[in-house]
């Protein structure tokens, strides 16, 4: 999904690569994620880095939020990404492509029932759906969280999804590699982990 500017917005912005008015994404593989004006402002040099820290917190409390709530009303999104994740003026977030979404148990026994659909993007999938087996859809929401949390702290996509056996591999023997100019501490990593 790419992004359209909202009714009311400036007309000289640009709607690729980097979150609107913030700065906190980075470009990712010249995929859109969030909108973001012409102009570059590096927040860390005028509002510090504890700022942009507590605006990141924000944005993934606002999101872990959204999906706690689908998921608390058994429905999954199954396509949880940077592109479909929008950004209000108020930096409120808003989930948005529910075309993958469906119900996480039998509306009639409430038992849970399994997804076995790939879909989604690979970049985002977890393990199981890149294997063709059953699975849990809250849970690939999950995976796809810690996703999107990697890409906003590290400014990069965690998984390259040019070699999906090789990508299959890494994510099974949990081998991901943060980069080393991250200086993420170990409470993070295990989280994103």
């Amino acid at each position: 999904m790419s992004f359209m500017p909202e009714r009311g917005r400036d007309q000289d912005q640009t709607w690729g690569g980097k979150l609107y008015n913030t700065g906190v994404f980075h470009s990712v593989k010249s995929q859109n994620c969030f909108p973001t004006p012409r102009r570059n402002v590096n927040l860390s040099t005028i509002a510090g880095e504890s700022r942009i820290n507590c605006y990141r917190r924000s944005i993934s409390r606002q999101l872990v939020d959204a999906v706690g709530y689908l998921h608390t009303r058994e429905i999954a999104h199954r396509d949880l990404k940077c592109e479909n994740i929008m950004l209000s003026d108020k930096d409120t977030i808003k989930i948005a492509d529910f075309g993958f979404a469906r119900w996480c148990c039998d509306l009639v026994t409430r038992k849970r029932v399994l997804s076995d659909t790939f879909c989604g993007s690979a970049a985002y999938a977890a393990p199981e759906i890149l294997q063709g087996i059953k699975y849990n859809p809250k849970m690939y929401d999950v995976w796809s969280l810690g996703c999107i949390l990697f890409i906003m702290i590290c400014g990069t996509m965690p998984f390259d999804d040019k070699d999906i056996k090789k990508m299959m591999k890494i994510q099974t023997l949990r081998r991901l590699t943060f980069p080393s100019r991250s200086n993420l501490s170990t409470r993070v990593k295990r989280l994103i982990m």
